[in-house]
């Protein structure tokens, strides 16, 4: 997969290049709590990704987001649990639409030169077709600043009962 600012491509089995995700927007605040303070944390993105209907994989538009908390377990170091939603809309899947509530799981280590961040993702989709999705994902970025940094990512999906692994690495711009 190659990834540049938001722009996911992969090379498929007919070798062709086809667009695999396209974010709109994606943002993730993990504010933690203690026992003066109890800020939301919350995440949302929307964009274009292809999404499989169990019989061919097509590009759907989607939404997605969530919102629970975060506590501090280390000096700079928290878990956070959040509930989950997500639509993607498209006339390939069975009633145009389909829905998912979820959860995310997760911990983020956090220095001003270094991220990492670990969870598991699980939703059930539940209108057009009924399958459960679940994912375990890592993130090691390298802060150059305050504008860029370096990334390295890996998922390990599972879905329709298909275990998928996906390498990412890039660099992110910040603006």
């Amino acid at each position: 997969m190659f990834a540049y600012r938001g722009i996911f491509l992969s090379y498929t089995n007919n070798r062709e290049l086809q667009l695999e995700k396209l974010t709109g927007v994606e943002i993730r605040s993990i504010s933690p709590r203690n026992r003066f303070f109890s800020p939301l944390s919350w995440q949302v993105s929307f964009g274009g990704r292809r999404t499989d209907t169990g019989r061919e994989r097509v590009l759907a538009p989607y939404l997605d987001g969530g919102a629970g908390g975060s506590w501090r377990i280390a000096s700079n170091t928290q878990a956070f649990a959040l509930a989950t939603a997500d639509l993607e809309i498209d006339d390939d899947l069975g009633r145009g639409y389909d829905a998912a509530p979820g959860a995310d799981l997760g911990l983020l280590h956090q220095t001003p030169r270094f991220s990492l961040l670990a969870g598991v993702k699980t939703k059930a989709w539940i209108v057009s077709s009924q399958h459960r999705q679940d994912r375990l994902y890592g993130k090691a970025s390298w802060h150059l600043g305050r504008e860029f940094s370096v990334f390295a990512e890996f998922n390990r999906e599972d879905h329709f009962d298909r275990m998928q692994n996906t390498w990412q690495a890039g660099l992110h711009a910040y603006f």
